[in-house]
């Protein structure tokens, strides 16, 4: 049987990914990158015989002083390619890139939240979408971009969600989803119609939710597209966003603060544990804000007394030290 290339086993595999997963060009290109700086790292080898300690090597070199979400996209698009060309070693291997680091995160507090609702209302149909989406629904980016209506069930009022790492999960409406949906539909019914007027023959190619229009063209946006979008509402509404992260952790904030437990979040928002929902919408935060608030209050601490033979007789109260940091003169003071 021929060798087959690494190139072209790295175009079969990009061309399966894209035509699977409907990737948009970004995330193409950032395939090519990947891979590529795998291909040269190991020089033409048969990438299903790359041995457990080759990959270790190289994800160390490649992922050193990468950021944690960097690392994950990265090597997942590695461990596909090399499932796909029948590697085993892969299976073996755990690539650890969880953030351990605590960071400050930031969210629209209910006046803010409001005012970019009412807002996005007298702006195209497109920015009141991506307000929704995120702040009512707590989507990531790459999901609205994703999003195609077969992936709504209106009879059940259900989402289905594709996710992060090629994971799915299931959203529901809320009480103004389906007026939201049924708006934007018209919406693009009319672009699609203006769009016409300049180009008779013009089409939405695919079936996705989220589309512009542009004279004689229409199409679904790019991460740039909808990033001036989201800079267009902070511009009209004065309220800073910082990004489509506040929209989702506004979302899961204000449910949280309603009483969803984290786990019921965790799966709202598709992540691996209770603990990256916890960071991600800042509850380590407000843990240590309240510790370093506290007030210092004076009290007694307590040691057990031990017998000689080791055994406990109970606690023994220690009384504070006459120059003690808590006492009442210094309390005083």
């Amino acid at each position: 049987m021929p060798r087959i290339p690494f190139q072209h086993k790295l175009e079969e595999f990009i061309e399966r990914e894209a035509q699977r997963k409907d990737l948009t060009d970004s995330t193409i290109s950032h395939y090519r990158t990947e891979l590529g700086c795998m291909r040269e790292y190991f020089k033409g080898r048969k990438p299903s015989a790359l041995s457990v300690e080759d990959i270790r090597e190289y994800t160390d070199q490649r992922y050193k002083n990468l950021k944690p979400s960097t690392i994950q996209g990265y090597w997942s698009k590695v461990r596909n390619f090399l499932r796909y060309c029948g590697n085993s070693s892969v299976e073996r291997i755990e690539v650890k890139s969880g953030d351990t680091h605590d960071r400050d995160v930031y969210w629209l507090s209910e006046p803010e939240s409001a005012k970019v609702r009412e807002t996005v209302k007298d702006m195209d149909g497109m920015y009141e979408m991506l307000f929704h989406l995120g702040r009512d629904l707590g989507m990531r980016r790459v999901e609205m971009m994703r999003l195609k209506w077969k992936n709504i069930n209106r009879h059940l009022e259900s989402i289905n969600i594709h996710g992060k790492y090629d994971k799915w999960r299931v959203l529901y409406f809320t009480p103004i989803t389906k007026d939201i949906l049924e708006n934007w539909k018209d919406q693009q019914k009319k672009m699609l119609e203006r769009a016409r007027k300049y180009d008779e023959n013009a089409e939405m190619e695919t079936d996705h939710v989220l589309m512009w229009q542009r004279w004689g063209r229409v199409g679904n946006p790019e991460k740039t597209t909808m990033a001036n979008r989201l800079e267009d509402i902070e511009e009209k509404s004065g309220v800073e966003i910082y990004g489509f992260h506040t929209l989702r952790r506004t979302f899961a904030r204000f449910k949280f603060n309603q009483g969803v437990p984290l786990k019921t979040l965790r799966d709202l928002l598709g992540h691996e544990s209770v603990e990256v929902t916890e960071r991600y919408i800042g509850i380590q935060q407000d843990k240590k804000r309240e510790a370093c608030n506290m007030p210092v209050r004076p009290g007694k601490r307590t040691v057990q007394e031990k017998t000689p033979s080791g055994g406990r007789l109970g606690a023994k109260t220690m009384p504070q030290p006459e120059n003690s940091y808590f006492s009442e003169d210094r309390q005083r003071g």
